[in-house]
Formats: C-alpha cells, structure tokens, sequence
C-alpha cells in the first residue's frame, strides 16, 4: 500500500516534500520522498529528452550513423526553408502589426454587446480573434486569462476549450500551402474556419 493511501485511511497529513531540491524532509517520525523524478511536471518535462535518446539509440541498433544522416536531413531541410521564408515572414509581421495596433482591443469592445448577449463573455474575443493568426499570441492571451480569472472559472473553461478546439489557421495556410508552392487555398480556409465556428459553439454549450 502507498503511504499517502495509508496516511489518508488514518486521517494524517502528509510531511512536507522538498520537490525543488528533490531531498527528503522530515516531520516527525516519517519522512517523505520526492513524487516526481523529473521534476514538479512529473514526466511531461522528460518526454522530448526521452524521444530523442530513443531515436538515437533506435538508429545505432540498426547501424545508421547518426551525425551522416542528422546532417543529410539538414541539408534537404534547407531549400524548403528557403521558400517558406518570405510567407513566414510575412506572416509573423501582419501579426506583430495587428497586436501592436490594438484594433483587436477595439474590435472586441465594439462587438462585446452583442456577444455577451449570446452568453460569450467579452473577455473570450482576443483570443477568439487572435488565434487564428499566432499561437504563441493565443498562448499569451489565454495565460493572462488564467491568471485573472483562474483555470477552473466559467471563463477560463471556455477559454480552454475555445483553446483546444481551433487552429491557428491562417499562419498554417501561408506556411504549409507556402512550402508546396499553392496559391490556390480552394475550400482550406472556409472549412477550417467552420470547424473554428463549430468549436466556438461546443464551448458554449459545453462550459
């Protein structure tokens, strides 16, 4: 049986636990260890490192030599780095514009009668608005959500799913479509952002 099992059967709280150094404390007679070996993340923050010693080890089991071929790749990489460059570049400028401006801002307080009528909170617009376009904006946006209204509030749920349920569609499209030489996108775009509509609505109905 594990200790914190036993320790909750008796009504005792646990000792305190030391995770930043990873040492054990003492509280009493009992002493607590370390939960997670790889830190307070537990084993998320190992995972790359992991996979890629896997793969290292994969390919020295099948004979393959590593730096020949980690080189190879990087040299077949560098063409199709060379034509997505202007569309990224292009991309990240037209995003960096748009946060600077703050028409995002405005947009969301002119729309917000509307939208809180439909029951989507007004703070919920700039990452409805942004993450289409960045990630990382996106990612921003809905920390600071976390952070004023918390994870588990109605605003932060909504958030989450909103979060995970959309696509930044337009930085793929100029990236993706932008490497293989499309100019013409066709139904990409429209579908992918009535699949966006479609997870706006399940984060209404759902949180």
């Amino acid at each position: 049986a594990c200790l914190p099992c036993i320790n909750a059967r008796r009504g005792r709280a646990l000792p305190p636990v030391d995770r930043a150094k990873g040492q054990k404390t003492a509280s009493g007679s009992r002493r607590a260890y370390r939960l997670y070996p790889f830190g307070d993340a537990g084993v998320s923050s190992a995972i790359v490192p992991l996979l890629i010693a896997g793969v290292v080890l994969y390919a020295l089991f099948r004979g393959v030599n590593v730096y020949e071929a980690f080189a190879e790749g990087a040299a077949e990489g560098l063409p199709v780095l060379y034509r997505i460059l202007p569309n990224l570049a292009a991309m990240l400028i037209a995003i960096g514009a748009l946060r600077a401006s703050g028409l995002v801002e405005r947009f969301s307080a002119l729309l917000s009668p509307l939208t809180n009528r439909i029951g989507l909170q007004s703070e919920l617009l700039p990452l409805l608005f942004i993450r289409p376009f960045s990630g990382s904006a996106a990612l921003a946006v809905i920390s600071d959500l976390f952070e004023r209204f918390g994870p588990d509030s109605a605003i932060g749920m909504r958030a989450s799913v909103l979060m995970g349920s959309s696509e930044t569609i337009f930085y793929e499209v100029a990236l993706y479509f932008g490497a293989v030489r499309v100019k013409r996108t066709r139904f990409a775009v429209p579908v992918a952002l009535l699949s966006m509509a479609v997870g706006v609505i399940a984060s209404l109905l759902l949180t």
